[in-house]
């Protein structure tokens, strides 16, 4: 189980919310999945999904995409 980050600011409530939500959507993923789906977790809302998923499938495929406020320029050149 992921641990409470311990850093200043972090409330347990809010910790334990999003512990909630993301065992809510391991448990459903998990009902779910069948060999060679590819799991896609998209944003830090999520963060603690992939950890609680690979506990339960650890062969599964997982992606994890945490949106940041700036691409790379290399996307930018590959949209140019």
């Amino acid at each position: 189980m992921p641990e409470m980050p311990q850093w200043h600011g972090w409330e347990k409530s809010a910790y334990e919310a999003t512990l909630a939500t993301c065992r809510r959507f391991a448990d459903r993923v998990v009902d779910t999945y069948r060999e060679g789906d590819i799991i896609w977790v998209n944003d830090y809302h999520l963060m603690l999904l992939p950890r609680l998923l690979r506990e339960r499938l650890p062969s599964a495929k997982i992606g994890f995409f945490l949106h940041i406020p700036f691409p790379s320029s290399e996307i930018f050149r590959c949209l140019h």
